[in-house]
Parts: C-alpha cells; structure tokens; sequence
C-alpha cells in the first residue's frame, strides 16, 4: 500500500458522507408569505363602528390574537427555511473544501521526486491530508448540531404557537362542556362563535375558488365534494352554538342538496346554516358565505 493509499480511502469515505447533487435550501420551506396574507385577511376582519360594545371589543381582542398566531409563525417559517439553508451551505462548504483538499494532494504528490526520501515526504503529505479531512468532517458536524439545535428550539416555539392557536379559536385542551363551571363569560363565547364564523367564510371562498371543472379528474371532483360536505357538516354545528348561545338567526336549518356540483354530485345552495346576516340586538355583523 502507498503512503497516500490511506488518505484517498478516508477522503472518499468522508467525500461520501456529503452526498450528491444540489442540497436542499430553505425556499421549499417557506410559507411565510401566505401566512402574513392570512394575517392580514384576519386583521382585516375587526369590527367596524357600526358594532359596538362588549362582546365588539371582546371579538375584537380575540380576532385580533388569531391574527397574531399567523405573524408568529410566518416568523417561525423564515427562521427555519434559514436553518434549512444554512445546513445546506455546510454541506456545499465540506464538499467544496474537500475537493480542494484532494486536488492540493494530487498537485503535491505529482512535484514529489521518487525514491526513499520521495515516499519519506509522501507519509508527511498524507498526515497533513488526513488532518486536513479530519478538521473538514469536525467543523461540518459542529455546525450541523448547532443548527440541529436552532431547529430543535425552533419546533419547540410552533408546539407553543399550536396551543396559541386553540386559545385564539376558543378551543382547549381538554374541553369541558358547557356548564357553569365554564369560566368564559357570554361576550367571549359570543366573540369566540363569531371568530369561527369567519374561519368558516375563509374555507368557503377558498373552496369556491377551487372548484374543479366537469373535465377534472374524478378524483379532484371527489375531494372537492368531501370538503363540501365537511364545510356543511361545520356550518350545521355553528348555527346549533349559535343557537344556544342566543344569536339572532343562528337556528336556521342546515342547507338543502339541489343541482348538479362537479360529477354531478349535490350542491349546496346557500350558507342557510348560519345566519346571513347575524345580528345582536340591531347592529349587523359579519355576513357568512355562500357554500
């Protein structure tokens, strides 16, 4: 075996640990700019002043928490899409170094003369390329786990932002029904029902705006139809909260299947399932969709 025999089989054991092809950055990563759009569409369903008082203020607060569970984690998305690229530029930076380690050792040991003292100073360029791949392998493994635990921190702050989440749509944990035990008082339920009711008019203009033609697959058409019906389904169980937490016209029946949808499947004709124009006492409120 050569004196350089030792260094080319741990550098191609090392080479190998950085893989191939182009690593993966962090723009895949990234929803932040959809996330600060639904940010921005929720801030910009706050009460206007033609809806006054508490249960106003209360929707208001509690939209407004909503809105900031988006900013949070549009913030998160960049912060982790940099983690991803940063991995990413310590992988192209190993592989980079040590494909400039191996031509410096190909140009060194072509200059090297034969004979004894030829292979002496061969041994002493293979120490220093070990060395040199050594140090190469440590520095990228340092940086990894210090992005690993940047990542680490990171997933930790989106658990929290799930539980913010709950809270802003006035869900919880473990939720206990509706007795006097429950400590949130009528204005905050109200407010809370009303933050879902925009919740739901989000899902139905993105699914009207989805909707397959009569030439998409069958497929698409089929799972369009299902997140219909789990929006009518949805719509059936605000308009019973909203009945029994006494809003105005929230006891509507649910919606009637008529016409013909995609794959002539049923449609619904309307968003009778909640009020159309949901009142508390004469101020008018947030006007619900059409399913």
């Amino acid at each position: 075996m050569g004196a350089l025999d030792a260094f080319y089989t741990t550098w191609s054991q090392a080479r190998t640990t950085f893989g191939e092809g182009a690593p993966t950055t962090g723009d895949s990563f990234d929803g932040s700019a959809r996330l600060r759009e639904m940010q921005a569409t929720i801030a910009s369903a706050a009460p206007d002043d033609r809806w006054q008082g508490t249960a106003s203020q209360a929707y208001a607060a509690k939209n407004a928490e909503h809105a900031a569970v988006f900013g949070k984690l549009a913030d998160l998305d960049q912060r982790m899409a940099a983690e991803v690229s940063n991995s990413a530029a310590v992988v192209s930076a190993g592989r980079r170094n040590l494909d400039d380690l191996q031509k410096w050792v190909d140009a060194a040991d072509a200059s090297i003369p034969g004979g004894q003292s030829g292979e002496t100073m061969r041994m002493i360029l293979a120490r220093k390329g070990l060395s040199q791949v050594s140090d190469t392998v440590q520095r990228s493994t340092e940086e990894m786990r210090a992005i690993g635990r940047k990542v680490d921190d990171i997933r930790g702050e989106y658990d929290a932002i799930k539980g913010e989440s709950r809270k802003a749509s006035g869900l919880k944990e473990n939720p206990p029904p509706v007795t006097a035990d429950d400590n949130r008082t009528h204005d905050e339920k109200v407010a809370e029902w009303f933050v879902k009711l925009n919740e739901w008019n989000q899902k139905v203009a993105k699914l009207t705006a989805t909707r397959p033609p009569e030439s998409a697959p069958e497929g698409v058409k089929i799972a369009w139809n299902e997140e219909r019906r789990a929006l009518a389904k949805e719509q059936a169980d605000l308009a019973q909260e909203g009945v029994e937490l006494g809003i105005e016209g929230a006891g509507v029946p649910p919606p009637v299947a008529q016409g013909g949808g995609p794959s002539n499947q049923p449609r619904f004709s309307g968003a009778t399932g909640v009020p159309t124009t949901p009142t508390a006492g004469n101020v008018d409120m947030p006007r619900t969709r059409r399913l």
